[in-house]
């Protein structure tokens, strides 16, 4: 795992804020496969209770309860090795199909809140993945010579550019080297578009059950657009309009003499 600060700070821009939120939440505290025996009955303990409150579930008292968090932790172990507390509230705060409201809990329930979230999972660390290769890049080159990160930016010169996967670092350096010159009224037009881009992305993101983090994201969203838009909202929308001048200039069409 790279060093956090520079790992996430390199993702968050490239993902919507509950993507990010997930992937981040996988690195947050100790796996269940991980715990010894004692960790994992407080977690599951823990988490029995905590799931009570967020369902509405009913848990058994006394004996039972000592089995079922003794059958609890086994299943975490078992099935959900590679998981952490963290994830598990997350997934169940954030699940909106609740079935059985007040019924006693058993393991069934769980995976039918886990198993989508592990899913969903699956998909964004395959995207994590991809995204973490320009990150860890740009640590690499922090010590290259002009010349090598001139080699580095016309690589990306091609017609099936992926827009996500930019690195930002590239307007630093056309700007450095005297590659493009940006007029204000370019910066502008480029913010302008970055911010309607981003209010697109994130009725999307609501559309497709987002959850309470995207409802979040958009409210920040709106709030943003009547009082001016600030902190990491606004490193967002800035960080995307750079990559739109990139991506202007890196295409292939671009810089071609007659």
């Amino acid at each position: 795992m790279p060093e956090q600060t520079n790992y996430f700070s390199g993702l968050k821009s490239k993902l919507l804020p509950s993507e990010s939120r997930l992937i981040e939440l996988k690195y947050t505290g100790k796996q269940f496969g991980k715990m010894d025996e004692s960790e994992r009955w407080f977690g599951a303990q823990t988490l029995l209770l905590k799931i009570h409150a967020i369902k509405g579930w009913t848990i058994p008292a006394s004996e039972m309860m000592d089995i079922l968090i003794d059958q609890f932790q086994h299943k975490l172990e078992e099935s959900y090795a590679n998981v952490t507390v963290a994830e598990f509230e997350y997934a169940f705060r954030n699940s909106t199909d609740v079935k059985d409201w007040g019924k006693a809990l058993n393991l069934s329930m769980i995976d039918e809140v886990m198993i989508p979230y592990l899913e969903n999972r699956f998909d964004l660390s395959q995207q994590e993945e991809k995204l973490a290769k320009p990150v860890m890049m740009i640590e690499e080159k922090k010590e290259s010579t002009e010349e090598e990160i001139l080699e580095w930016i016309n690589e990306w010169k091609r017609d099936d550019i992926n827009f996500d996967l930019i690195p930002i670092v590239f307007y630093d350096y056309l700007i450095q080297f005297k590659l493009i010159e940006v007029t204000n009224e370019a910066k502008w037009a480029a913010i302008e578009k970055s911010t309607q881009q981003i209010k697109s992305i994130l009725q999307i993101e609501i559309t497709n059950g987002g959850g309470m983090d995207a409802v979040r994201a958009m409210a920040e969203f709106e709030t943003g657009e009547k009082d001016g838009f600030t902190g990491k909202l606004k490193e967002r929308i800035l960080n995307r309009a750079k990559k739109l001048i990139v991506a202007e200039y890196l295409k292939p069409t671009q810089n071609v003499t007659d």
